[in-house]
């Protein structure tokens, strides 16, 4: 897959009390006090000021309340009148989203829309694959947000490609994720349940611990985020969340940014599992013993550790390519034994050897997950990729 030049791209989100804005796909909540008239107008200006500052080439809007957009500008919202745009209509008083971007860096395909949420398919200028952005915003009530979390799965794996959802989840994960209000175990089970079985990642925020205050700031949640499936932290893989000033909303904009630039030199990334293989120790002791001495202990240290540095990184270019294929050769032939399945009933033999290759593939899952799990706690940069990616803003009485 071609890795694109990003120089220009960002990622920001966010929502209101009022307004909320999310980065490359962000979540926002109502702040508790109506905003109209001229303070909806600075809602807007906001928008489009953070959408100019930040380089926003996608941006999210959650709980528009509009019910038909045509009553709603959409360059009010965008630097510029050259954009695309997509919306799902407001139940009554509840609910809407908007998705903005720019055309010359994502085209659009297709468009699904559901209860909760807005999917835009289409084509990330540079990359390959294909690309769904899922603007969400999730209910309140427990039967209708498992509703949207099935629904959201079948969606998930119905298309391949790259996926990223973001919007207010009005759920959270863990325990530590809420203060001054209640945590109930089974309401983030499901939520934890939908993240794992949908293989994606979920993306530390930087800057704050969470990402919603109610006005008296006696409740806190981290119910805004971003999910991404491992096929984006590929080509991204220096991607990371930033929690932008609430200027205008009770729900922190995130911002979801592949840019390296505010986190200074490039650290270079190793997991632990690759230890476990046995190349690695002789690719590591043959570079270090190549390496040219010089007068200087430091400098003939910085040579050989550079060294082994480049070596490692080649190595596991090639090692990449080939755990992708044997992944692959595994699928097609569990798919094989599945389809023949379909027409006549497998013998003996062939249970046996397609449990046995079920097996391999959970193994590297498995494994894959690991490595997801230090990635994420690691700032992991990509020399290639400079900038950022999209902008997602939850949003309440627009206009």
């Amino acid at each position: 897959m071609n890795v694109p030049d990003l120089s220009t791209d960002s990622v920001s989100s966010s929502k209101a009390t009022s307004v909320e804005i999310l980065k490359t796909l962000e979540v926002g909540c109502d702040s508790g006090f109506q905003m109209e008239g001229v303070r909806c107008s600075s809602k807007t200006q906001w928008i489009s000021r953070l959408c100019w500052e930040n380089h926003i080439h996608f941006l999210g809007i959650q709980e528009s309340m509009l019910d038909d957009i045509n009553k709603f500008s959409i360059p009010s919202v965008w630097p510029s009148n050259h954009c695309d745009f997509a919306s799902l209509n407001a139940n009554g008083k509840s609910g809407g989203l908007i998705s903005v971007w720019n055309p010359d860096i994502f085209v659009k395909i297709n468009i699904i829309q559901g209860d909760g949420f807005l999917a835009i398919i289409g084509k990330w200028k540079g990359v390959d694959d294909l690309c769904i952005l899922v603007n969400i915003y999730a209910p309140q009530d427990r039967k209708s947000k498992l509703s949207l979390w099935k629904n959201l799965w079948k969606l998930r794996w119905s298309i391949d490609g790259i996926w990223i959802f973001f919007g207010d989840f009005n759920e959270v994960r863990f325990l530590e994720e809420r203060m001054g209000s209640t945590f109930y175990p089974s309401l983030a089970a499901n939520f934890n349940n939908f993240i794992h079985d949908s293989d994606l990642m979920d993306f530390q925020i930087g800057g704050r611990m969470f990402t919603y205050i109610n006005s008296d700031a006696s409740k806190l949640s981290k119910i805004d985020r971003f999910l991404a499936s491992s096929s984006f932290s590929e080509i991204w893989p220096n991607a990371h969340v930033i929690a932008l000033p609430s200027e205008f909303s009770d729900h922190c904009p995130l911002m979801l940014s592949t840019s390296s630039s505010d986190f200074g030199p490039c650290p270079f990334k190793f997991f632990n599992s690759w230890l476990n293989h046995v190349e690695l120790q002789t690719i590591v002791f043959s570079t270090w013993s190549k390496g040219d001495l010089d007068n200087r202990p430091d400098v003939s240290l910085l040579k050989k550790l550079k060294a082994v540095k480049f070596a490692i990184k080649e190595w596991r270019k090639v090692e990449n390519d080939k755990s992708k294929k044997r992944l692959h050769d595994l699928q097609q032939k569990v798919d094989t034994y599945d389809l023949k399945a379909e027409t006549c009933p497998l013998n003996q033999a062939e249970r046996f050897d397609r449990c046995t290759l079920k097996y391999q593939l959970l193994q590297r899952w498995i494994w894959r997950a690991r490595n997801l799990l230090v990635f994420q706690a690691v700032k992991i940069i990509d020399e290639r990729i400079t900038q950022d990616l999209i902008l997602y803003i939850g949003s309440k009485y627009l206009f």
